[in-house]
């Protein structure tokens, strides 16, 4: 496995990290980080490799 892929694999690992502690937030918190409900919601649906 060369460098760059294991790096571009770590980054994806951490956009689903990401995106599950996005969809875990209250909507008071979303408001605080300037996210609308609405918004978490479709970057929550991204596919968690791809996107």
């Amino acid at each position: 496995m060369t460098a760059a892929l294991v790096r571009r694999i770590g980054l994806e690992l951490e956009k689903r990290r990401s995106r599950n502690a996005l969809a875990e937030l209250t909507p008071d918190q979303l408001d605080d980080i300037g996210i609308t409900p609405e918004e978490a919601r479709v970057e929550c649906q991204k596919s968690w490799f791809w996107d």
